[in-house]
């Protein structure tokens, strides 16, 4: 069952107005509980990828290896003419740190906005996510090798996700060779790291420039990605990437102690 198909059955048991996740680094007792059902979709999609997955309490849990997930509508806006949710993904690891992705879904009701928030979720993140830390084949991704403060490290890169109320030229292309630029010099220390840019304009003004390295703002990046010239338009268009490091060689995944 496809992620999109299961989260259909999903809508009636979504519960609104959860508290916003901690601040980076939670760790999993921070972390509040979520529905049965958005962990069992979620499951559903790791195992339609081929990834072993199982539901285990209000995590999904991956035999063998040292993950666990979650996901939850964690707030929900309402104007005259649409509804507005954020979806958040939780992907933990065993040194505590805790992934945090949130994607926003608009709609005409609650239920579109949810189904609009679970294929951002899909398109932006989780194919991000089961490539870098599973390895499955994922024609959705990049994956390059950079060598970042001198160390060896592997990039998982998304696609580039632009929404638009008209038709906007893609210029990724132009401004990505500036991105790459910044996280190439950054100081990263050893270990995984995740990183998010998000870019939104109307009528021709910023409305949002958003860098995130480990759920925390980036500074450095965001003011790279501010001075680069947007294309400017009457129209709102947005732009969002987000990619995956990893240390070079991959170490084994230790095995989680059940």
């Amino acid at each position: 069952m496809s992620l999109l198909s299961s989260a259909k059955a999903w809508l009636s048991s979504l519960t609104a107005g959860a508290p916003m996740p901690a601040p980076m680094p939670p760790t999993l007792a921070t972390i509040p509980s979520f529905s049965s059902r958005s962990v069992t979709i979620l499951r559903d999609f790791f195992v339609s990828h081929d990834i072993p997955a199982e539901t285990t309490g209000a995590w999904v849990t991956f035999p063998g290896q040292p993950y666990q997930a979650q996901m939850e509508i964690v707030s929900t806006s309402t104007a005259p003419d649409r509804v507005q949710v954020q979806l958040d993904l939780r992907f933990a690891m065993t040194t505590g740190h805790v992934l945090v992705e949130s994607l926003v879904g608009v709609g005409a009701d609650r239920d579109e906005a949810i189904g609009n928030a679970v294929k951002s979720l899909t398109e932006c993140s989780l194919h991000v996510v089961q490539r870098a830390f599973f390895g499955k084949a994922e024609d959705q991704v990049t994956q390059e090798e950079w060598e970042i403060n001198g160390l060896p490290r592997q990039l998982t890169v998304g696609n580039v996700i632009m929404r638009s109320s008209a038709p906007v030229t893609n210029s990724t292309d132009l401004w990505f060779p500036r991105l790459e630029h910044t996280i190439r010099a950054a100081p990263l220390p050893a270990g995984d790291h995740w990183v998010r840019m998000y870019y939104a304009q109307h009528l021709g003004k910023a409305l949002e420039h958003e860098a995130l390295l480990d759920n925390n703002s980036w500074p450095a990046l965001k003011e790279a990605m501010r001075q680069w010239p947007w294309p400017q338009s009457a129209d709102f268009y947005s732009v969002r990437l987000f990619l995956i490091i990893r240390d070079l060689p991959l170490a084994p995944a230790p095995i989680r102690p059940d």
